[in-house]
């Protein structure tokens, strides 16, 4: 009998470690831009081989926070907070181009249902952790889901939640000038709103509570700098 399969397993969550541990390094400011990326460093400090660090690397190379020069030296990307703001406003662009034909769908067991359950725990301890940002990508990611659109749920979820999640909350945010404190009630407020226009299968609601909540979360920015 063979071990591969457990083996396989046990890389993809080391590697998934690895990512995650990583990508927090750099959102939290604890490697700042431009700093060097060993992974040899990194693969002893967190006791793996060089496999996982490796692949963590790549896959943070494809969201733009690491980059690679020709002679293969990897190392912090430049980003900025207006960045993280792109990346919310691409989520909420991305669901509301699928809002209409997701409200049009009959909802089912893989509707994203699950994910609208969590939006509203998560709006439940928004007044301390901020997690209405988190509850907003949630429910995104619900209306994608529904709609069916599998390509943009992955962008959205691989590739751009996580570093919105991970971004806004007022412990990291604010340590880059971004004031999550503004516009805080009405942001909580219009996560509740969306929440009861999908229920409602209301889709014109859904794209302007979307555009509304973007534009509420760009006034946390405002005075930081590098936004459009």
């Amino acid at each position: 009998m063979t071990n591969a399969p457990l083996e396989q397993l046990s890389t993809r969550l080391l590697a998934q470690s690895a990512y995650e541990a990583l990508r927090r390094m750099i959102i939290t400011g604890q490697l700042a831009p431009g700093t060097r990326i060993r992974v040899d460093d990194l693969a002893s400090r967190w006791h793996v081989s060089r496999t996982p660090v490796r692949e963590a690397v790549s896959r943070l190379v494809l969201v733009d926070l690491v980059t690679v020069a020709r002679n293969s030296r990897t190392a912090v990307a430049h980003w900025t907070p207006g960045d993280m703001l792109e990346r919310a406003e691409m989520i909420g662009t991305l669901a509301e181009a699928a809002g209409e034909r997701a409200m049009a769908m009959v909802p089912s067991a893989h509707d994203g249902s699950g994910e609208f359950d969590d939006a509203a725990a998560d709006l439940l301890t928004a007044r301390a952790t901020a997690s209405d940002v988190r509850a907003f990508v949630t429910l995104c990611c619900g209306i994608l889901r529904r709609s069916g659109n599998r390509v943009a749920l992955s962008t959205v979820s691989v590739h751009l939640a996580p570093l919105v999640g991970d971004f806004y909350v007022p412990a990291i945010a604010g340590r880059f000038g971004v004031r999550l404190d503004i516009a805080a009630d009405e942001r909580r407020t219009l996560v509740a709103d969306l929440r009861q226009a999908i229920d409602a299968g209301d889709a014109p609601c859904v794209r302007s509570t979307i555009a509304a909540y973007v534009a509420a979360l760009r006034r946390s920015h405002e005075g930081v700098g590098n936004i459009n």
